[in-house]
């Protein structure tokens, strides 16, 4: 077990939320095309890391990139 279990379990730490999401998990979110969610990836140059076949998008940067770019505009 290491620290951060032992903190957990003593209740001394809390438990961190996920910072990263999936592709699926991110396009079903936005409601695009996996071109689309790529796209504004490489743009935009979100991190994200690559894990075996799958990719990790960090949530926070994904989020205000897309909800300035999607949010309707302002009369």
């Amino acid at each position: 077990y290491s620290r951060k279990h032992f903190d957990l379990a003593k209740g001394v730490a809390k438990l961190e939320a996920p910072r990263f999401s999936s592709g699926p998990q991110a396009r079903a979110k936005f409601n695009m095309t996996r071109d689309q969610l790529y796209h504004y990836l490489k743009t935009y140059n979100v991190t994200r890391v690559k894990e075996g076949r799958n990719i990790k998008i960090d949530k926070a940067e994904l989020d205000d990139v897309l909800e300035k770019l999607l949010a309707p505009p302002s009369i």
